[in-house]
């Protein structure tokens, strides 16, 4: 995924669904990203309510705190687990040393940065990108044990069962 489209999926995931516009190189001089790329409203006030926690430790923070993350940073990598402990998205993190030249090496602020949006954008619902993909399921009361869940399996002696048609669930759906 591109920043943009890991923004934009980061933004949605975080319920930020007035951040609909997207500039190469904000201009406004009252907004934090002034000079980089963000996601910004499309209203009147301009770019100055840029948003881009790539970039901005704020943004990450804000993000990473909105949507109950946990970000692990250890020597060699940023992990960050979910609120029920799955690791969503990890990135490495390379110090300077022996193996590593210094210009190989990785920001660790940056490394947490970007895992923390590629976690927010793992965990935005999905649109079907075309009407093929969209499944519209119904569900009705199942018609053999007609919404309860039971079958009489015996009548003489009043036994029951679960309904095999449902699984005991008293509805099914058309999906």
């Amino acid at each position: 995924m591109e920043d943009r489209e890991l923004l934009e999926a980061a933004a949605k995931a975080a319920g930020m669904d007035h951040l609909t516009c997207w500039s190469k190189k904000i201009q406004d001089w009252d907004s934090a990203h002034r000079g980089g790329p963000a996601l910004h409203a499309d209203s009147s006030s301009g770019e100055c309510n840029s948003w881009n926690p790539l970039i901005d430790d704020g943004d990450a923070l804000w993000l990473a705190v909105a949507l109950r993350f946990t970000v692990a940073v250890r020597h060699h990598e940023c992990e960050v687990f979910s609120d029920e402990g799955e690791c969503l998205a990890s990135e490495p993190i390379f110090t300077a040393s022996a193996f590593v030249k210094p210009e190989q090496a990785t920001d660790p602020a940056e490394a947490t940065r970007r895992a923390i949006v590629r976690a927010a954008a793992a965990v935005c619902p999905r649109e079907p990108h075309n009407a093929s993909e969209r499944v519209i399921q119904r569900e009705e009361a199942c018609t053999t044990c007609n919404g309860s869940g039971w079958v009489t399996r015996d009548p003489d002696i009043g036994t029951d069962r679960e309904c095999s048609v449902c699984d005991g669930k008293g509805r099914v759906s058309d999906a």
